[in-house]
């Protein structure tokens, strides 16, 4: 299959970075599978060009958003890469590295060899704000485990430098309940994607750089760090959404 690539423009983008967007494009496109005919790449000043061109609400609620940004055209299911003007801003290594996480979330979503892992069963009757947000980060493991199998293991080693603390404000948070906070520490899990890679060495490594960061926790973040890394490591090893949801329920049974 020949991906055909139709990029085009809504803003004002200097010629020079246009041109580095489209060899950051072929390079990624050596190395992730995108099962599609075509990708539709539009320049815009906001994500929400594209929502109108493709018919999609906008959030109801109000986030930050990337500067490059994955949508699926739901009535032919082509791949749409939303890239705002402002991605000028990124370096060539963060460029690649987020044009290759949107391209392998779609390849993720796309490809039935990934859906069975993360997909919530037709069996379960009232799915629930929490097993959305459960199945979303699945979606992000999966993704990120392609990056690191598929010559990104660098650029996804360092970005984890950067934000390894970011567990730290997710164990502390005591407003919100441990089933929610384990399925947050699982969309940040970087390490685990490692070990979904195969990268077991180097997974364990970073997630052992998390506990070194004891020494700032309370008790109730230890506790909460411990029992996330059981539930952790019972999802490395059973990657279905059944199981993993069946175990956050066993291991926050109490809540």
């Amino acid at each position: 299959m020949t991906l055909r690539i139709e990029l085009t423009t809504s803003v004002e983008v200097p010629v020079e970075e246009l041109e580095r967007l489209r060899k950051a494009l072929n390079n990624v496109l050596k190395n992730v599978y995108v099962p599609a005919d075509v990708l539709f790449v539009h320049v815009v000043d906001s994500h929400d060009t594209v929502r109108e061109i493709l018919g999609i609400n906008k959030p109801a609620l109000e986030y930050s958003e990337k500067p490059i940004k994955l949508f699926i055209d739901y009535d032919t299911l082509d791949p749409v890469l939303s890239i705002r003007k402002d991605y000028t801003n990124m370096s060539n290594d963060e460029l690649i590295l987020e044009l290759a996480r949107e391209l392998a979330t779609y390849e993720v979503i796309m490809d039935p060899i990934h859906v069975d892992k993360w997909a919530i069963p037709d069996k379960i009757e009232k799915v629930t704000p929490l097993d959305a947000m459960l199945s979303t980060a699945m979606i992000l493991r999966l993704s990120e485990s392609l990056l690191v199998s598929r010559g990104y293991e660098e650029l996804v080693y360092r970005e984890f430098q950067e934000k390894k603390r970011d567990i730290i404000d997710i164990a502390e948070d005591s407003s919100t309940k441990g089933k929610v906070r384990a399925v947050q520490a699982l969309s940040w899990d970087t390490p685990l994607s490692f070990d979904l890679a195969g990268r077991r060495n180097i997974g364990d490594t970073l997630f052992m750089e998390v506990k070194k960061l004891y020494n700032i926790l309370s008790d109730k973040g230890r506790r909460f760090v411990e029992r996330y890394d059981d539930f952790r490591a019972f999802s490395r090893n059973n990657f279905y959404f059944e199981n993993v949801r069946e175990y956050l329920d066993l291991e926050f049974e109490e809540e």
